[in-house]
């Protein structure tokens, strides 16, 4: 059990293989940073789940609200080219979170979002450009070339989607000896797109659909589940539903299995299995009934595909959840517990990656926090160290939470480095500094927050937490302490 009003517990029942739509839904919108990448994968999924789950009112308000959200979030990551950045009025274009917003833009307008047309039209304009100039430069490493070609596809896809396919640049990319795997599905489905299906059949015909584990961290944010997902949209969009069952059970069971996902595999993931399924229109309904600890059986139907019944959890740490199957085939069942962990009980974790925090006050002594006067202004100092076990780590995010008695100082904070790494983004909140970079191999980079003890009280001091964005094996965790602001009478 979770911290008290905090517990949740809910019953999904599907007709399909178990996807997990609510945990990796709830992953998703619960995520604390926000790329562009970030920001799109945590709404885009929401787009489609009318297709998929039987919504109420107040879920379907819950839906709309967040995706209008993620809409208007997007202007500030749009750059004066029509290109996005991966963080908010940074210098640089993200080309794949630039495709991949102007994706859900697309489909968020053909759901009947309301979508500023001059953000779609500057972004078009940018896409085509960028598609008309395209061509594999020089010698490139088999990674290289797989990122290059898969941006390219999806670039094309996403015109085509947008009812302006760029042929010429298709018929370009189709013409390449060197064409792999998951370009040549992609640019298949803009084909499809496009009204030529004898070409993406063609494109398509032989073609493999494994996919081998990997990760790309930086540019495409790819990794297996995401690349068979992408695979799995495009046979919904060439209606190849029958070849497609394969891959759908492979990209369901990396969604409901325990292993990590990245945002952009998780969206990706769930937004091909509402494709598959939201489109299915040969099965019956979904019929059952379920009890909860004891209580009376509920009859439950619905026409789509999953159905989620929120169930109260009580203070209990136990229950008994009863389900009876009224379909005429299979039914897949999932429990799906949450709560916030109580505070102290972290347990510290370092992989790959380690941090050192400092008080001190503004002599640069060092502080004891367990106990500090009300008005005492102090610093924290948190120095990242890459240990180089997994050689050069990008997109790290470091994030530390203070207590509601301490104030962080209106200035920005300042860092200190060795080896002139700076970071890529701060997201400065009320009680949060979150900060983003990279790090090479052996690196370290210092990072320093001024605080004051404003508030007199005890507090709990939440857990220093650092990790790796788009891959699960960096992280650390250190737990958080007790601390208390001694009042000035």
């Amino acid at each position: 059990a979770g911290m008290k009003g905090t517990n949740g517990l809910e019953l999904e029942v599907s007709a399909i293989p178990p996807v997990d739509f609510g945990r990796r839904l709830k992953y998703l919108t619960g995520y604390p940073h926000g790329c562009i990448e970030q920001i799109v994968s945590s709404v885009f999924p929401q787009v489609y789940l009318p297709d998929v789950i039987e919504l109420d009112g107040k879920m379907k308000e819950k839906m709309e609200s967040n995706v209008k959200a993620g809409i208007e979030k997007l202007p500030s990551f749009q750059m004066s080219d029509g290109s996005f950045s991966f963080w908010p009025g940074s210098g640089n274009s993200s080309p794949w979170g630039t495709s991949y917003a102007g994706h859900f833009m697309i489909e968020a307008r053909n759901k009947g979002f309301d979508v500023p047309r001059q953000l779609v039209d500057n972004w078009e304009r940018y896409q085509r450009k960028e598609a008309r100039r395209w061509s594999a430069a020089g010698r490139m490493t088999g990674m290289e070339l797989r990122q290059d070609q898969i941006l390219q596809s999806y670039r094309l896809y996403t015109l085509a989607l947008a009812g302006n396919p760029e042929t010429g640049a298709m018929n370009r990319m189709r013409e390449r000896p060197d064409l792999t795997g998951e370009a040549r599905w992609r640019l298949a489905a803009a084909y499809a797109l496009a009204g030529q299906m004898e070409t993406a059949r063609d494109l398509v015909q032989g073609a493999s659909v494994r996919v081998e584990p990997y990760m790309d961290t930086r540019i495409t944010f790819g990794s297996q589940i995401r690349d068979l997902a992408m695979i799995l949209e495009t046979m919904v969009i060439m209606d190849m539903r029958n070849e497609a069952i394969p891959v759908m059970e492979e990209v369901a069971a990396g969604l409901s299995g325990d292993g990590w996902l990245n945002t952009q595999a998780t969206a990706y993931g769930l937004i091909a299995m509402a494709r598959f399924t939201g489109g299915e229109t040969t099965r019956g309904n979904l019929k059952f009934g379920y009890s909860y600890n004891g209580g009376k059986m509920v009859s439950a139907e619905t026409a789509l595909p999953v159905s989620q019944v929120v169930l109260d959890p009580g203070l209990g740490t136990a229950g008994r959840i009863l389900v009876e199957n009224r379909s005429d085939g299979l039914i897949y069942l999932r429990i799906i517990n949450t709560g916030i962990p109580l505070p102290g009980n972290e347990q510290p974790v370092s992989r790959h990656l380690s941090v050192e925090v400092e008080y001190l006050d503004l002599q640069d002594q060092p502080l004891d926090i367990e106990r500090l006067t009300q008005g005492t202004d102090f610093k924290a100092v948190y120095t990242v160290i890459n240990p180089g076990t997994l050689g050069s780590l990008e997109n790290l995010a470091l994030t530390c939470i203070f207590p509601s008695g301490w104030e962080i100082h209106n200035e920005r904070m300042f860092t200190t480095t060795t080896g002139n790494t700076e970071f890529d983004y701060q997201d400065i909140r009320d009680d949060r500094v979150m900060t983003y970079f990279s790090l090479p191999a052996g690196g370290k980079v210092s990072f320093t927050v001024r605080l004051n003890a404003a508030y007199g009280g005890r507090y709990y001091l939440p857990s220093v937490q650092a990790e790796a964005m788009y891959r699960g094996d960096v992280q650390v965790l250190l737990p958080g302490r007790w601390t208390e602001v001694e009042r000035n009478e």
